[in-house]
């Protein structure tokens, strides 16, 4: 499978559906070829196939080496005012 971008507005004969200009397409690889070299789609690339999407991780299941984050914490806390008065509480 490829994805290309489309030049201009065109009907797809792959599967019967308008596309506009700028639209991203993804289609068989000879199809999205055939279309590159009429002109009417640019920056072809390759999708990774569907196996590979399935593919499990190799590190899967390991247990992760950072630590888990710290509870914020809940508390507000007044701090002094430099002219006197009373101040707005802030989070700490």
């Amino acid at each position: 499978m490829k994805a290309a971008v489309t030049n201009r507005s065109f009907l797809r004969s792959d599967i019967k559906e308008h596309v506009k200009s700028g639209q991203t397409i993804i289609g068989e690889d000879a199809y999205i070829n055939e279309l590159s070299r009429g002109g009417l789609v640019r920056e072809t690339r390759m999708m990774p196939d569907p196996e590979e999407l399935k593919a499990p991780f190799a590190d899967a299941g390991e247990k992760s080496s950072v630590s888990p984050a710290a509870q914020a914490s809940q508390s507000k806390t007044a701090q002094p005012s430099k002219r006197g008065r009373p101040r707005k509480q802030t989070e700490a």
